[in-house]
């Protein structure tokens, strides 16, 4: 897992350059920015050579890998969200770090990553 740098929108970036296993600043350059990320930003830049997703789903993803959105608990504003990858039963936050369950995070949607 990428870490995102302290006090920066980077979470976005910081699970593209995972997923696609390359460096922050490869996925700051693929993305063309560096402050928060929109959907359709994220999504246009996943289905690479590697990895594809599926439809956005919601409900908490199950067995496989996803890209979740996720907004802090009993908030109403979706449209500032934190990107979060759901893989091996586990949570990876580029901005707190692995754990098992979504307590901090309420998961709003998620594409399923599938390798190819």
């Amino acid at each position: 897992m990428i870490i995102q740098p302290e006090n920066t929108p980077l979470c976005g970036q910081c699970c593209i350059a995972t997923l696609l296993n390359i460096t922050l600043k490869e996925a700051i350059k693929l993305i063309g920015h560096s402050h928060s990320t929109k959907r359709r930003e994220i999504l246009k830049h996943i289905p690479h050579k590697k990895i594809r997703y599926g439809k956005p789903k919601h409900r908490r993803p199950q067995n496989f890998t996803a890209l979740c959105t996720a907004i802090p608990p009993h908030s109403n504003n979706v449209k500032n969200f934190h990107w979060l990858i759901f893989n091996n039963g586990k949570y990876y936050d580029s901005n707190i770090g692995v754990w098992w369950c979504c307590t901090m995070w309420e998961i709003v949607s998620y594409y399923e990553i599938k390798e190819i």
